[in-house]
């Protein structure tokens, strides 16, 4: 059995074809009654061209202008065919190969539920923030045990210097030396106490 093939026509094409009417007898599906009764086989044929005829008709008929896209279907098996050797195929792969690519292949491991997940980063995070506030424990410890902060926390030492540790008074202009002079005659300043800069 054998199905008809037609090519790609365009609606341009098949709007010209729509009022072309078809006779009698010219091959297009519309035989004579007597001629299409006289072999059942013939008959089928005969049917399967009128209707491909009705469904081009109809298809000339629509009013989309897309392309009518008809294949061509074999019915019969093609002469060029050949066999192919596969027996050639698996002797070229060495068994070395197979063998490591065979040890390559492992198992992936399940993966862990989300609850699971969601607990390992929890515990991580606390780590690391336990880790941060540890290098601060003992400050926070010393501090709620005193029994009175003042603020600055450090504070500069404000206990009296000895006459010793006092470096002397250095006189620079003319008044800080009669000044001086005066004071040292009244007995109210140590010599040693004062260096002169001239």
């Amino acid at each position: 059995m054998k199905f008809p093939t037609k090519s790609v026509k365009w609606k341009d094409q098949e709007d010209e074809e729509l009022f072309v009417s078809a006779t009698p007898g010219d091959g297009d599906g519309y035989e004579d009654e007597d001629d299409a009764y006289m072999d059942s086989d013939d008959g089928d044929i005969q049917d399967e061209k009128a209707h491909a005829h009705l469904l081009s008709d109809i298809n000339k008929i629509s009013k989309k202008k897309k392309p009518v896209i008809r294949r061509d279907v074999r019915t019969s098996l093609g002469a060029g065919i050949s066999k192919v050797d596969t027996s050639g195929i698996l002797k070229k792969l060495d068994s070395s190969s197979l063998n490591k690519s065979s040890q390559k292949i492992k198992a992936i491991p399940k993966p862990h539920e989300k609850p699971f997940v969601l607990r390992a980063k929890r515990a991580a995070g606390f780590e690391k923030v336990a880790m941060e506030v540890n290098k601060w424990g003992k400050v926070v410890h010393l501090r709620r045990q005193s029994s009175h902060l003042s603020f600055p926390l450090e504070q500069e030492d404000l206990r009296f210097k000895t006459l010793e540790k006092v470096e002397p008074v250095q006189l620079r202009t003319p008044l800080e030396q009669e000044v001086y002079s005066l004071l040292h005659d009244a007995k109210l300043v140590k010599k040693n106490t004062v260096c002169i800069v001239i």
